[in-house]
């Protein structure tokens, strides 16, 4: 939990009543407590009340400030001490912090009651009882905002779950869409067919490459992440299905850099800014489609220069949507896309592990 989500847990209009609702019962049982013991007794019900809405106010101003220093530090053990990972070091600062707070908080609310009412005993000893009462209501207290961040996380993470395999069903149907659109199943067809005739073998290897194509992108399709190694295995296959298609109107660079084989991304980054690049840009013998893909500074750039078409085609920006979508999930890093000295780049962050998921 993060320091700025205190409030999304608990509003400060929620927190005071909490914190109300927990002092009024922690104060009636002093109350009678004192009683009992005859060290205030009860001598009729207007002192009862006096004594006990009197204790719940002065209660309730330490409490509450205690109570949002709690949640604070609460926050911060989250982030630095989680109860998944450092258990100890977490309690034993829970405690130091409860101890210190309950001497101070102690310190301060026997000063502010003496004022009031005068104890019938010397201010150290009210002070020591009070130290003794404040540690183990602050301790309570602590608990049960643990519980209540607890929870809060618990649902934080339900809803996540379910949002984010909502956005995972939704962006499977947009990549098999954008796969099985039919002008590529028909221009890949038709320039099959044009082979067979000619260059039997040539057209033997498109089929082969596009059924690779198809296969990587039903075993990937409930995939997360995967290997750079294998986004650029696939890339190939899709490389040579466009280099027959278009032979030298589009040219490619693709370096591998050893380093990086074995990192991670989403599936189908790479082919989407290749498409990309062919969906928005003119190519030609003349001038070809220039597509450079390498890696650098922990990411992979899929770089192409601009030769926008002159009849421009709309673009949603659906597919760089979903791409943003998919990184979400597995990351903070989201990909960037700039234009720059003519070229225009995507870049795409890779992740040294696979996450966890």
């Amino acid at each position: 939990m993060k320091v700025s989500e205190i409030n999304k847990i608990l509003s400060p209009r929620q927190l005071a009543g909490v914190v109300l609702v927990y002092v009024a019962f922690i104060q009636l049982f002093i109350t009678i407590y004192l009683d009992y013991i005859n060290y205030a007794p009860i001598s009729s019900i207007s002192i009862l009340l006096y004594r006990y809405l009197m204790s719940v106010a002065i209660a309730f101003l330490g409490g509450y400030i205690v109570a949002y220093l709690d949640l604070r530090v609460i926050a911060f053990l989250d982030y630095y001490a989680s109860w998944n990972g450092r258990i100890v070091k977490r309690v034993i600062f829970e405690i130091l912090f409860v101890s210190i707070l309950g001497v101070f908080t102690a310190f301060l609310l026997t000063g502010i009651a003496s004022l009031i009412h005068k104890y019938p005993e010397s201010f150290y000893c009210a002070f020591i009882n009070n130290i003794m009462i404040s540690i183990v209501s602050n301790f309570m207290l602590m608990i049960i905002l643990e519980f209540w961040v607890s929870l809060f996380e618990k649902n934080k993470s339900e809803l996540k779950e379910q949002i984010m395999e909502s956005e995972i069903s939704n962006l499977k149907y947009e990549v098999l869409k954008s796969q099985i659109e039919p002008h590529f199943i028909f221009n890949s067809l038709n320039t099959m067919s044009g082979l067979i005739g000619t260059e039997p073998e040539r057209a033997q290897k498109f089929f082969d490459e596009l059924s690779l194509i198809y296969r990587y992108v039903l075993e990937t399709i409930d995939s997360k992440c995967v290997r750079l190694s294998q986004e650029l295995e696939f890339l190939e296959s899709y490389r040579f299905l466009l280099e027959i298609r278009f032979s030298n109107k589009i040219i490619f660079h693709i370096q591998k850099t050893e380093e990086y084989l074995d990192w991670w991304l989403p599936p189908l980054c790479l082919q989407f800014a290749v498409e990309n690049a062919l969906k928005h840009n003119s190519l030609s013998d003349i001038s070809p489609l220039m597509i450079n893909i390498y890696c650098q500074h922990d990411s992979i750039y899929v770089v192409n220069n601009v030769q926008y078409k002159y009849s421009r085609e709309y673009s949603s920006g659906i597919g760089q949507r979903n791409i943003n979508k998919r990184y979400a999930i597995i990351t903070e890093i989201l990909p960037i896309y700039f234009s720059e000295g003519g070229k225009y780049y995507s870049k795409f962050p890779l992740l040294p592990e696979k996450p966890k998921f």
